[in-house]
């Protein structure tokens, strides 16, 4: 089974949320968002069998300039739109994958501050722990 983390505003249309097992919703302030002030972010898990098909269904639903993270023990993949990376989960990420991935990012409108990618994802692990 993969968790993965959606904000609501990184897809063109977040309906297609419900196709999936939603788990929890947290909402986040960040009163710097040009997006909004207010933020869903999604807790869902997705059973390995079907986690191509939901790659492909949120890769193509999401917004240039965000990202999706979904992981397990074993792997962690950044999904932005029709594009994903798939890397090991390791406790350092200092793969080439990680790498093009930050650069796939920058090139596709997510500032810098936002591809410490490894930092983000830590926090929400530590809120939706994987059994």
């Amino acid at each position: 089974m993969f968790a993965c983390v959606i904000d609501s505003y990184s897809l063109e249309n977040p309906l297609i949320i419900n196709k999936y097992h939603v788990q929890k919703i947290v909402i986040e302030y960040e009163p710097q968002s040009d997006t909004g002030k207010y933020h869903h972010i999604f807790f869902l898990t997705v059973q390995n069998k079907d986690l191509d098909q939901f790659i492909h269904d949120i890769s193509t639903n999401t917004l240039i300039g965000w990202y999706i993270f979904c992981w397990n023990n074993e792997k962690i993949y950044i999904i932005f739109h029709s594009k994903a990376f798939e890397m090991k989960n390791e406790k350092y990420w200092k793969t080439l994958v990680y790498t093009d991935s930050q650069k796939y990012a920058v090139e596709n409108g997510i500032q810098e501050v936002y591809t410490d990618f490894k930092k983000f994802l830590d926090r929400y692990m530590k809120e939706f722990p994987i059994s």
